[in-house]
């Protein structure tokens, strides 16, 4: 976006969108701007790219003649047999889980990452609330691996941050090096 913003470069150029805004985004307006935005972008660069299939379909739904590039890898830089859930023991899944007050009945949801409101936390924490409150799921869990960006929202409000942080079926475990074993416990 930066590069782009006063108008087309004077030579060739290539540019990677690592995850589009405007699919996330809530409130029409909001939407409307990261898509101008991002599409104004699209329109200055010769070569597109992206990281995943989803965003590649989403680009070409807006500029169908546009070639769309989907940069091959074999996942981001994540180690596989490092997060290998047969390398977790029952004894460890069972310790882990009375360590953070996680029943045996409990399904556990986990949210790695920035909490920020493109990468969906705020949508995540109002649907276990709800669920919680109004649903009565009391079995839910829902693990935090990571911690707020304070140069984005989380799309909660003040209100919903103070409902979150007292929310016992919500576990805050903040930025975690291990975050295999945290996953190792999780049904989703």
């Amino acid at each position: 976006f930066t590069t782009t913003f006063t108008g087309r470069l004077k030579f060739y150029t290539a540019g990677m969108f690592h995850g589009l805004g405007y699919p996330a985004m809530e409130g029409m307006f909001k939407r409307w701007m990261y898509k101008f935005i991002e599409t104004r972008s699209v329109r200055r660069i010769d070569d597109v790219w992206v990281l995943n299939r989803s965003d590649r379909d989403m680009l070409k739904l807006e500029f169908p003649k546009r070639d769309v590039n989907l940069l091959p890898t074999a996942g981001l830089g994540c180690d596989l047999e490092r997060f290998d859930p047969n390398k977790f023991s029952n004894e460890f899944k069972c310790q882990l889980r009375k360590l953070l007050n996680i029943s045996d009945n409990d399904f556990v949801i986990a949210f790695t990452g920035r909490f920020v409101f493109f990468k969906g936390f705020g949508k995540l924490v109002k649907s276990i609330l709800q669920l919680v409150e109004v649903g009565g799921y009391h079995h839910v869990k829902l693990l935090l691996i990571g911690g707020v960006d304070p140069a984005h929202s989380t799309g909660l409000a003040e209100k919903e941050m103070d409902k979150m942080n007292s929310c016992k079926n919500i576990i805050r475990l903040g930025f975690e090096s291990a975050v295999e074993n945290f996953l190792s416990i999780a049904d989703l």
